[in-house]
């Protein structure tokens, strides 16, 4: 039977995930406080990580909020510390201003690459297989924060000619793609781009009620308050720390076997942890510990939270109620939990994929495992020794690889 089930869908309350980028005086730092301000109400707390020598504060006599303001070298690791720091105080919204610098400024992942590269003796591969880890290890740290995170972008620039209103042609500055990694955009529940006259045009959204439209100067609030009541809709699910805490209680037990019985029994009774609701998530917690406890007791049947037991060769009846009937169901659902230890092969769509790229890099078919090795860093006789991961890292890498020789083009 495959691992992979279709389930009722159920909307789930989020955090929001919101870029605004635009050119230098687009007001994407007043912006993004307004935004901020409404989402976390009268009573909410705003973090700023300000990377723009302190602009952010420019705004304190309007908007209350607490920073940290960063100076070069912009490295990924220090915002990803940042990040985790805010959502242990228990912020309810983070505005990173700019995530630009730490793509293209002192000390950014661009220069990673560089440094790794001049270190390889200009080897560029070698370069993104240090860059690109550190890239995504950021991105993946605030798309799962446990708070809503707002993150300015800058712009390329370009001057065009327009017509003036007393019909004479005029030089015009305009916003083009942002200063970021290729792809970005699809990190994000919305984009916005302020243009010099501060209107927010929202180029991207998975919100409907906010796709395409324009938001005049001073009307971010409008847009806020949109978003605040959609991201509301749903089921609260549990918080990022108790799924994460479930998931450790369970990862420590030490025998393989026995931990991927507890994992399975879990999911017996609650489903994949990643999917908790807020209701569930103290029950949840406790019988976690209490799986944990009784496979690390010797492997006895003895549940702690009943004082109840079976003969070790009997397949132990889950506790709650919830759970009676669905022990083969989640048996096949729990493998997708189970595996997350070992790791994914890669599959065909992936493998075509490098070729694909790796032909448009104008590689030899025969020289595509060598440089999948230089970038994973251990051999490859063939893409199929590849993981899942390590085909998502190869590809990502190949693609800015690609990003940066057309722009230099």
């Amino acid at each position: 039977m495959s691992p992979l089930q279709f389930r009722p869908a159920n909307r789930r309350q989020a955090k929001l995930r919101l870029a605004l980028m635009g050119v230098s005086g687009g007001g994407k730092t007043f912006t993004a406080q307004s935004i901020a301000s409404t989402l976390a109400g009268e009573d909410g707390r705003i973090a700023v990580i300000d990377t723009e020598r302190g602009s952010a504060s420019l705004y304190s006599d309007h908007f209350k909020f607490d920073v940290i303001e960063l100076a070069p070298p912009f490295e990924p690791h220090v915002l990803v510390e940042a990040i985790k720091l805010a959502e242990k105080e228990g912020y309810d919204v983070l505005i990173i201003d700019s995530l630009s610098h730490f793509w293209e400024g002192e000390g950014g992942v661009l220069e990673i690459v560089d440094n790794a590269a001049a270190k390889a003796r200009g080897n560029s591969w070698a370069g993104w297989s240090e860059g690109t880890p550190a890239y995504r290890n950021m991105i993946d740290t605030f798309l799962g924060a446990d708070l809503h995170v707002i993150g300015t972008m800058r712009s390329k620039t370009e001057w065009v000619i327009e017509k003036g209103s007393n019909g004479k042609d005029k030089p015009v500055r305009i916003g083009m793609a942002p200063v970021m990694r290729g792809g970005i955009e699809y990190e994000f529940t919305a984009i916005g781009e302020l243009d010099l006259d501060h209107r927010l045009t929202i180029t991207k959204s998975r919100v409907e009620q906010v796709a395409d439209k324009v938001y005049h100067a001073h009307r971010e609030v409008d847009l806020a308050e949109t978003l605040k009541s959609w991201l509301g809709q749903g089921i609260a699910p549990a918080g990022r720390a108790e799924i994460e805490g479930i998931k450790e209680i369970l990862a420590a037990i030490p025998d393989p076997d026995l931990r991927t019985k507890a994992k399975l029994d879990f999911v017996a009774e609650f489903g994949m942890p990643d999917f908790l609701t807020a209701d569930q998530a103290d029950a949840a917690i406790a019988r976690a510990e209490a799986l944990a406890m009784r496979v690390m007791e010797g492997g006895s049947q003895s549940d702690p939270t009943t004082g109840e037991g079976t003969s070790p060769a009997t397949e132990p009846t889950p506790a709650d109620s919830q759970a009676t009937g669905l022990a083969a169901e989640a048996h096949d659902t729990a493998s997708n939990f189970v595996a997350a230890a070992k790791p994914e092969p890669i599959d065909r769509a992936l493998i075509d994929t490098i070729g694909v790229l790796f032909t448009d890099m104008e590689v030899p078919e025969r020289e595509y495992a060598q440089r999948c090795a230089v970038l994973v860093g251990h051999p490859v006789l063939q893409m199929a020794d590849l993981t899942f991961d390590e085909g998502q890292f190869v590809i990502d890498t190949l693609r800015s690889l690609l990003d940066t020789a057309g722009a230099s083009a």
